[in-house]
């Protein structure tokens, strides 16, 4: 489970990695023909503000998580003992695993929503709104599955092995 959950989020980290690239790309390519040529390339605010960027924020969550590379307020756990940081951690895994599981589902119905009534975002091309909800039901899941596998790994072990930048307990 831990190698095919590991692939995952290296693999959407890497298209996460892309979309980044291609953002820098594009925006460069668009501020060069609007100040060079006197006109932007019509296409590029639609495709990195509805779909890069969504695609760069959630697709690469989980492997941030499994790195330890989140942001953690440790002024108030670094105080704690390590049984009680360690029902913290697991308490904490898994309200943020419920909070993207409901976002999963959410954003799941919206993207099935948009797909059956055929929604396209209205500007220089038809895009189609299903697939800016793609990257945030992918990410968000895998974030939630992840962090359900952390909760498991620190009641079952002590720690989670799969955590890069982490503390024993």
């Amino acid at each position: 489970m831990n190698t095919t959950l590991k692939f995952l989020e290296k693999s959407g980290s890497a298209i996460a990695g892309f979309c980044l690239i291609s953002i820098m790309f594009l925006v460069g390519a668009d501020a060069a023909a609007r100040y060079v040529l006197g006109a932007p390339i019509p296409w590029v605010t639609e495709s990195v503000g509805y779909y890069l960027i969504v695609a760069v924020s959630y697709l690469a969550a989980a492997d941030t998580f499994r790195r330890g590379d989140h942001i953690r307020l440790e002024l108030v756990t670094e105080r704690m003992g390590p049984r009680l940081r360690a029902w913290v951690d697991v308490v904490l895994s898994l309200l943020s695993a419920m909070v993207f599981a409901v976002l999963t589902y959410s954003a799941g119905s919206s993207l099935l929503a948009a797909l059956h009534d055929q929604e396209y975002v209205h500007g220089s091309q038809a895009w189609p709104v299903w697939l800016s909800y793609l990257p945030i039901v992918l990410g968000s899941a895998l974030l939630a599955v992840r962090l359900v596998h952390h909760c498991v790994m620190v009641l079952s072990q002590g720690k989670d092995p799969a955590i890069e930048l982490q503390e024993e307990f």
